[in-house]
């Protein structure tokens, strides 16, 4: 990946090599390593040491577009029939050729799991909003 900024416009959700059309904004909520405590009564000092790791989540939001069939529509699938995603990644440039996916190569158990989907905000005097949340589980690796 190169170096320097990136400019979110050129980011892209993807599903395999279909764009999820009309996602405005996407957030990953980052790595959080689970710290454990420990300690004794004979230890002046608590100590500390990684537990599981956890892959975070996305929250996606957009246009709703009912005819997204290749993009929306798999994630709201996914979501309502309870189907992991193994193929969904976000593209860091226009090109695809920088991206942030599931590790399947390094950890079979990598996937995207919907835990939110077919929240729908629509107004009389505005495009109507879609959102998701998904759950990113097992290894992701930027490439």
């Amino acid at each position: 990946m190169a170096d320097g900024a990136k400019s979110g416009k050129l980011f892209r959700v993807m599903i395999g090599t279909y764009f999820v059309v009309n996602i405005e904004n996407y957030s990953l909520s980052g790595f959080v390593n689970e710290i454990i405590t420990h300690g004794s009564l004979e230890k002046a000092v608590i100590g500390k040491d990684y537990g599981i790791g956890d892959s975070g989540s996305v929250e996606l939001v957009g246009n709703y577009d009912p005819s997204d069939t290749t993009g929306q529509g798999v994630i709201e699938s996914a979501g309502l029939n309870q189907s992991k995603l193994t193929d969904l990644y976000f593209a860091l440039d226009v090109s695809g050729t920088s991206k942030f996916v599931p590790d399947v190569t390094a950890d079979s158990s990598a996937c995207a799991l919907v835990s939110k989907c077919r929240a729908v905000d629509a107004s009389m005097s505005a495009v109507a909003k879609i959102a998701f949340t998904v759950e990113l589980g097992g290894k992701w690796a930027t490439i």
